[in-house]
């Protein structure tokens, strides 16, 4: 429902997990250059790094194992659902199950790479919240992969991507089983210096606390360039003012001029008046909240699915679990 985990990289240097993974029956997966490369399925992959000796192989000195979460709760299909914290626990409770790693271990594996974001369902037509979205801070957004997809590199440490969810359902992924107005708005980590993670880590209720806090910061910094907001009743200053803003050559000029702060200056001035009105952000701002707070009304304890799976481990010593996992192919 709130902070769905899409994707996810971990890597780590001790030898019994990576051992323990390279024992279990694997297939091959694309190649690699210097890499070993395996998956469980298409949805949990591996990549071991061979380590040589005077040309002699002699191990593994790192392993990578690469997760889908959200597309593993829903059978491998897509991520377009409802996927609670606690459901993304129970995710990866069940693939370290599978995996046969024992949760001492899991303060070994280092996460590398993340994403993770927010869907919501706004009143306004999807089409018209992506096509309003311009800038984070001085940042442009850019096409990415689909004409209502943007992303933008937000520091040299994450992306920030924002996009038609259902549209994308409807036109790639064809399930139909995720609502047609689905906006999602996401970061990515390109380097663990954005955050300092390890698999113990997302155990933790308080860690998808600072994931919801960061989706609402980086929300902040986003300038929606909404078309409706000339249909209000506008003070003269303000009707010039927003009419220059709502042209894109405008914000071109402001980052081009030779006053640096410029762009910022009249970014803040924007977001005043926009603070004025119902606006198309204002619309996603309120949409994330509700599901955050839903999220905090509902929540339970992750203690107990820790409990569980340790119980699980005790009864099940020499079973694999029966999850979507080994379905999601």
């Amino acid at each position: 429902m709130i902070m769905p985990i899409d994707y996810l990289k971990l890597q780590t240097k001790f030898q019994p997990i990576i051992m323990q993974v390279r024992e279990l029956d694997l297939l091959p997966n694309y190649a690699k250059k210097g890499r070993e490369c395996f998956k469980l399925n298409e949805r949990i992959q591996f990549e071991f790094r061979p380590a040589f000796e005077y040309d002699e192989f002699v191990g593994y000195s790192i392993l990578e194992i690469i997760i889908y979460p959200h597309y593993l709760y829903n059978g491998g299909k897509h991520n377009g659902n409802d996927f609670k914290p606690t459901d993304c626990i129970k995710v990866l409770s069940d693939v370290f199950e599978v995996l046969r790693i024992n949760e001492k271990h899991f303060k070994e594996l280092d996460v590398v790479n993340i994403e993770f974001g927010v869907n919501v369902i706004p009143e306004t037509d999807v089409k018209e919240v992506v096509s309003s979205i311009k800038y984070w801070k001085s940042k442009p957004f850019r096409r990415n992969k689909a004409k209502y997809s943007l992303i933008t590199d937000s520091t040299k440490h994450k992306q920030i991507k924002a996009y038609a969810k259902g549209i994308d359902d409807l036109d790639r992924i064809k399930s139909g089983e995720i609502h047609p107005n689905t906006f999602r708005l996401e970061i990515k980590s390109k380097e663990r210096k954005f955050l300092k993670l390890k698999l113990n880590d997302l155990f933790k209720d308080e860690v998808y606390n600072d994931f919801q806090k960061r989706i609402l910061d980086e929300l902040k910094y986003i300038i929606f360039l909404d078309q409706n907001l000339i249909k209000n009743k506008l003070i003269p200053k303000e009707k010039n003012a927003v009419r220059m803003y709502l042209n894109p050559d405008s914000w071109k000029n402001f980052l081009s001029d030779v006053n640096r702060d410029k762009f910022n200056y009249n970014r803040k001035k924007y977001e005043m008046i926009c603070a004025k009105f119902p606006t198309i952000k204002g619309e996603i701002k309120r949409a994330i909240e509700h599901k955050f707070s839903e999220w905090k009304n509902s929540a339970i304890s992750t203690e107990r699915i820790v409990t569980k799976r340790i119980e699980n481990q005790q009864n099940n010593q020499n079973k694999f679990c029966n999850f979507h996992l080994t379905r999601a192919l």
